[in-house]
């Protein structure tokens, strides 16, 4: 009996990702067709229901839209970063960087960074940090604040006396409020660019 060739491969998903990250959508029947090399619309339409059916796209009334299976990315299990050593090929995971970082919270935002007040917690200028409003700081916290009038980036550090607010960076006094103190949110990642946009100085 004649084998049934698989119509869902790697090489498919890959080239269908390549196409969502440089297009931001999902191609059209036609457009699928001349991507994946088929003959006709219904053959785009029998992929499309197989890879809805793994899970790598999900109906949103007649809209096609992509999971984080489809539109993640393929999270290897470890890097050295001290001595080098061979590099893991186990997949640990596919994971989505907006699913990962903020999540399905509607209280998340991103504020970019400008000074230098937080090096030593690793937020160099420039960076973008998650913040999520919705939380409740604990001491040691990292939290965007209003205080007497002016928004800052600082350790949330509780005493029996009152909160303090600390750089990670000498150079600069501890903060203690003397009026109004209101908390914006508590950061919860940083993200940067390493390569393909320029760093503010």
């Amino acid at each position: 009996m004649r084998m049934k060739k698989r119509i869902i491969t790697q090489e498919r998903i890959l080239l269908l990702q390549r196409y969502l990250r440089k297009n931001g959508k999902l191609p059209s029947f036609r457009e699928l067709g001349v991507l994946l090399g088929f003959k006709s619309p219904n053959a785009s339409a029998r992929f499309y229901r197989a890879i809805e059916q793994a899970g790598y796209i999900r109906r949103d009334g007649t809209k096609l839209i992509s999971t984080s299976l489809l539109a993640g990315f393929k999270c290897y299990s470890s890097i050295s970063a001290g001595f080098p050593s061979p590099a893991e090929d186990e997949l640990c995971d596919v994971i989505s960087l907006e699913e990962y970082l903020i999540g399905n919270n509607e209280s998340v935002f991103l504020v970019k960074v400008s000074g230098d007040s937080m090096i030593g917690a690793g937020i160099m200028p420039g960076d973008i940090i998650i913040v999520n409003r919705g939380a409740d700081p604990i001491s040691n916290d990292i939290v965007v604040a209003e205080v007497d009038g002016e928004w800052t980036l600082k350790y949330f550090i509780r005493t029996k006396h009152g909160v303090i607010l600390r750089a990670a960076n000498d150079s600069y006094p501890d903060i203690l409020p003397k009026n109004e103190l209101r908390i914006g949110g508590v950061v919860t990642g940083v993200v940067r660019r390493y390569y393909g946009g320029t760093r503010e100085s």
